[in-house]
């Protein structure tokens, strides 16, 4: 790898499963106001490792919600965004990526109450 000249980013692995994976939806207003939000987390993927989510609920996690908003806050996000992260087996949350778009979540998101894109 040294002799490739590119710009790399290594991630830690985080132990467990793809179910470990939760996430923080929010949109942000022009005023720096919370619009909506809401949090869920993956139930299944395929392949089982790093694989596609084929399977999402909607929660009220309270710790990923405070640590989304945390995160958002320091960074001054407008806009849309997913954060992803992962619970390690101590309960620890590690976040592994932020997405600032709309995804197939938000129809989830909408279903559940929480329409985001309107």
């Amino acid at each position: 790898m040294a002799a490739v000249v590119l710009d790399l980013m290594v991630q830690e692995a985080i132990p467990g499963p793809e179910s470990r994976i939760e996430s923080y939806h929010v949109y942000v207003d022009q005023t720096n106001a919370t619009a909506a939000e809401f949090t869920g987390r993956k139930i299944r993927t395929f392949p089982l490792s790093c694989g596609h989510s084929t399977a999402l609920e909607t929660t009220d996690c309270a710790d990923v919600r405070a640590l989304g908003r945390d995160i958002v806050q320091k960074i001054g996000l407008r806009g849309v965004a997913k954060l992803d992260f992962k619970r390690e087996p101590n309960g620890e949350l590690h976040l592994l990526e932020i997405n600032p778009r709309f995804s197939l979540w938000h129809h989830l998101g909408a279903i559940a109450g929480v329409n985001m894109p309107a």
